[in-house]
């Protein structure tokens, strides 16, 4: 289904639609519900099950620093996959403003690889910088105790703010972990990371509206988030060009953060749209790894709610 389907929406003006979602909550939960449902036709031959889609959409209220929400799945853990750096990010970025953790240079470098180049090695460095539970020899008794509390504060926090159904334990791995970082993980893996859309989106959320943390390091956040989109400029990077960037109309700002394996795409994108309104959306997606399902996910979800696209 395109913005077609809902021609009401279509008569709106911008300010007027925006101010109709904000009042109605349930209309963008039908916006993802058929969304997703309409994704589901588009791809036949990949005999989708409902729960293999997720999308959460946070329209932001900028004024009065919240959202207006809906979602599709958006309770459902998946495997996030390196959409998980966003929450290391975070945390980081609590540490360092509690003071726990003292950023040198080096430090710097490995945030920003982790995101804008989604480095797996410089994930490791910003976990163990955050939590000072560093990868090692398997452990026993207190000693691993010890070194799984560590690990766990960034759960711990996300807790607190009461983020739910999450578990952001590990950090992510070109091979697979070793030591007392598989034995975290637990064979088989059932302490494995996982999300789901809607604490994902909550969280870009929060960054955009300087609220998960204070606003100096949220800006600073937002500064590794930024991505070019290809419509404008042909050297966007992959996390644009083959997820929610490359859907984009000319003009759109993308802060974002992609994670993908052999059997999963999901991306989150904090959107600012060539008339100003401001929007955060996640989508997941599983079986099979096709760029193009969660993009027409996307594009489904944002033309449906009146947002421009491409294509």
């Amino acid at each position: 289904m395109n913005a077609t389907g809902y021609p009401f929406l279509m008569l709106l003006t911008a300010v007027a639609l925006s101010n109709l979602i904000l009042m109605n909550s349930g209309s963008i939960d039908q916006v993802c519900k058929d969304s997703v449902q309409a994704t589901i036709t588009q791809f036949p031959d990949e005999k989708f099950a409902p729960a293999d889609l997720a999308v959460s959409v946070n329209i932001l209220d900028r004024p009065n620093m919240t959202w207006q929400s809906g979602n599709y799945g958006g309770e459902i853990a998946y495997y996030p996959a390196s959409v998980v750096k966003l929450f290391w990010l975070a945390f980081l970025a609590h540490q360092v403003e509690i003071g726990k953790v003292k950023m040198t240079e080096e430090d710097q470098r490995a945030a920003r690889d982790m995101i804008v180049d989604s480095n797996n090695d410089a994930t490791g460095a910003v976990v163990n910088l955050s939590t000072g539970a560093l990868p090692g020899p398997e452990l026993k008794g207190k000693e691993y105790d010890a070194w799984l509390a560590k690990r766990m504060q960034a759960n711990r926090w996300y807790e607190s703010l009461g983020y739910k159904g999450i578990n952001v334990l590990n950090r992510t791995y070109n091979e697979g972990p070793y030591g007392r970082e598989a034995q975290a993980i637990g064979r088989p893996a059932k302490n494995r990371n996982s999300l789901t859309a809607n604490a994902t989106c909550r969280l870009m959320s929060e960054i955009a509206l300087g609220k998960i943390v204070g606003k100096d390091k949220c800006n600073w956040m937002l500064g590794l988030l930024k991505r070019e989109i290809p419509v404008d400029n042909p050297k966007a990077d992959d996390q644009s060009i083959n997820f929610i960037g490359g859907i984009l109309a000319s003009n759109t700002v993308l802060h974002s953060k992609a994670g993908w394996t052999s059997d999963a795409n999901h991306d989150v994108a904090y959107l600012k749209m060539p008339d100003g309104r401001e929007v955060v959306i996640a989508v997941f997606t599983i079986k099979p790894n096709n760029e193009k399902i969660l993009q027409a996910l996307a594009k489904n979800v944002l033309s449906n709610l009146g947002y421009p696209v491409r294509g």
